[in-house]
């Protein structure tokens, strides 16, 4: 118990701190968030994009003058805050409008309140992470150091400590792996069901989560036979989950996916052009990978700290690379898939190519690319989990829990580097 309780207890403190530590909307699409849960909270209905702004309470506590409203100035500052965020899926709104309305007499309070939820869905994750890892044979150290160096991550443990919609599809996408790599579950009709209402709402937390419709679909088919009755009870449990969304977006979008039709129209509020030239996309490429590990609103002070960067860019990003390769080697020199960790690396190899061919799609079909785009991987830590359960199996666990243990502790070191040492030049306003 007490080494389930040891991991729990440092990224909950950690994150705990985090809450209190970056001011409120320091990320500027916070604001756009916090905004959403409020409307569910306070007026018990979704907000609409391009029907309404933000809440000028909001906005005023985003310029740190609350109760003053904001001024003209202030609102042309920000663009006039248009709600964007509304074309976000709102099952975690949902999940966090009752804290907010339990504090609203207190705005600020409201958004630490959501911040601190979240908090908890962190911790869920790592307990569902070491759960897949344990589930198809990693043993309970590596398992445990693999899952908390993931979380511990400076820009995930930041992200996940902001009023954000990432932390809770994690938990859910994690979840559905769990259910997934059960080759043989006893109610395979029941199980199917249950893992397409997962799925349905993991894309109906945010909508990164459909690149895994091809792994679903690839775990059903590797069960073996009969497989109607699996896909018709996967479809109906997915379509069920599915249907209040539909039923109120199609109505009011006339699709029922708002970022198709609306989204373009806030592009302007960030630099989202191609890079042009191989100097150019080098420099691109390395703030992609920079801003995987590291939080985009803190730097580090310079001199000596600078070493993580480094060190964290090198080791980090090569034993991630060695570990998925492996993985992906191991997947293509079988022909069947019958241990769980078989299976489970095919699945973590499909939905990290899944992953990859739907953001390319992304990229090419709206002509944007962002500095921080990598961090939609955060979604998909249970695949890369799995691989390096696998280096874990095949190196030694030993071996593999001595780097991560070694990882959790370069992240806490980079965690006082950047929230007690360093700056947040881009903290809000």
């Amino acid at each position: 118990m007490l080494a389930w309780l040891i991991p729990i207890a440092v990224l909950l403190g950690l994150q705990t701190v985090l809450v209190f530590r970056e001011q409120i909307f320091s990320p500027v699409d916070e604001l756009q968030h916090v905004d959403y849960v409020r409307t569910i909270a306070l007026q018990a209905r979704l907000p609409v994009f391009g029907d309404q702004q933000v809440d000028l309470g909001l906005v005023s506590l985003y310029f740190h003058q609350y109760p003053a409203p904001p001024t003209a100035a202030q609102l042309q500052r920000i663009g006039g805050a248009p709600s964007y965020e509304s074309l976000q899926f709102p099952v975690y709104y949902m999940a966090a409008a009752p804290v907010y309305k339990a504090l609203s007499f207190d705005p600020k309070l409201a958004v630490y309140g959501v911040r601190l939820l979240n908090v908890l869905f962190s911790a869920a994750w790592l307990v569902l992470l070491i759960l897949l890892l344990r589930r198809v044979g990693v043993g309970r150290v590596p398992a445990i150091s693999v899952s908390l160096a993931l979380t511990l991550i400076p820009g995930v443990a930041l992200r996940d400590s902001q009023v954000i919609n990432e932390v809770l599809v994690s938990v859910l996408v994690t979840a559905l792996f769990i259910l997934l790599v059960d080759r043989f579950p006893q109610r395979p009709r029941l199980h199917s069901a249950v893992e397409g209402a997962v799925f349905a709402l993991a894309i109906l937390t945010k909508l990164t989560a459909v690149a895994l419709l091809p792994v679903v679909v690839l775990a059903w088919l590797t069960r073996g036979r009969p497989q109607r009755p699996r896909f018709l009870a996967g479809a109906a449990g997915f379509g069920l989950t599915l249907a209040p969304w539909l039923a109120w977006a199609i109505p009011v979008y006339g699709i029922p996916v708002p970022f198709v039709g609306r989204h373009p129209r806030i592009f302007h509020l960030a630099d989202f052009a191609l890079p042009h030239g191989l100097g150019s996309w080098s420099s691109y490429l390395g703030r992609l990978v920079h801003y995987f590990w590291f939080p985009w609103e803190w730097q580090l002070p310079s001199g000596a700290w600078r070493w993580l960067d480094v060190a964290t860019l090198s080791i980090g990003s090569l034993l991630l690379v060695v570990a998925t390769v492996w993985g992906g080697l191991h997947v293509a020199r079988r022909r069947a898939w019958q241990s769980p960790m078989d299976r489970a690396l095919l699945l973590s190899s499909a939905s990290l190519i899944s992953f990859a061919l739907a953001y390319a799609v992304f990229v090419v079909w709206l002509n944007r690319i962002w500095e921080t785009d990598f961090r939609e991987l955060y979604l998909f830590f249970a695949p890369l989990a799995i691989a390096l359960g696998y280096l874990a199996l095949r190196v030694g666990p030993r071996v593999v829990s001595a780097i991560t243990i070694g990882f959790v502790a370069l992240w806490l070191v980079a965690d006082v580097g950047f929230y007690l040492a360093g700056t947040c030049p881009r903290c809000y306003p």
